[in-house]
């Protein structure tokens, strides 16, 4: 059974920039749904770790969606590895 996402102001949907804590298997197994390809954890744990910005999502305790950005703090920043769970896509999220 499918039901509709919440929207993107839902206050059930908790966001966070914060590294500490993030499951980088449930951050590869997001990946791998939503689906953009295989990402190794370890990889994901430096990579996001190196970012300037980063975002996670989470509804009821589980990771729905995440991003980061690669920026130089002044002018320009590139975002990159947006990934949001398919139950999630399309919702504005």
């Amino acid at each position: 059974m499918s039901r509709p996402a919440p929207s993107p102001g839902s206050p059930s949907l908790v966001w966070s920039e914060a590294v500490d804590g993030v499951d980088w298997h449930e951050l590869q197994a997001l990946y791998d749904a939503a689906p953009l390809g295989k990402k190794n954890a370890a990889d994901l744990k430096i990579a996001f770790g190196n970012s300037r910005h980063r975002c996670f999502v989470r509804e009821q305790g589980r990771l729905v969606g995440v991003g980061r950005a690669l920026a130089d703090g002044v002018d320009c920043a590139y975002l990159c590895d947006i990934a949001v769970m398919p139950s999630h896509q399309g919702t504005g999220l």
